[in-house]
């Protein structure tokens, strides 16, 4: 496999445009400065976020991940297509669309956090 251009440094304020700036070393070695702009940026932390939570979990490591305080939850609507409303401290209400096979996953993720935070009696 040849050598690739690698991004090995990443600028951690905007500049004046709102982009951010990265350092790619090419596979010659030089080194270019490139931006990137919010909508692609964004989807590459979608992207990473999701690599690294598959990662963390496979090796069994911590990894931190960015966070935010719930505050409360809701439904969205009573029936069929309800959906989890949560509110945060940073951004306020966020609603989580999910099929219903990720659902039944979250609950049964909710279950077993509940019964290592509160022991036995969560299931009661």
């Amino acid at each position: 496999m040849s050598p690739t251009n690698r991004v090995t440094a990443v600028d951690s304020e905007p500049n004046e445009d709102g982009d951010n700036t990265m350092q790619v070393t090419c596979a010659d070695g030089t080194a270019i400065d490139v931006t990137i702009d919010l909508g692609a940026a964004q989807k590459l932390v979608e992207i990473l976020q999701r690599r690294l939570i598959h990662w963390a979990h496979e090796a069994g490591e911590n990894l931190r991940f960015p966070q935010s305080e719930v505050i409360d939850v809701a439904v969205s609507r009573p029936g069929q297509g309800s959906q989890l409303m949560v509110s945060t401290t940073q951004i306020g209400w966020w609603m989580l669309l999910m099929s219903d096979d990720v659902l039944r996953k979250a609950q049964r993720e909710l279950d077993r956090l509940s019964g290592w935070r509160f022991g036995p009696q969560a299931k009661q």
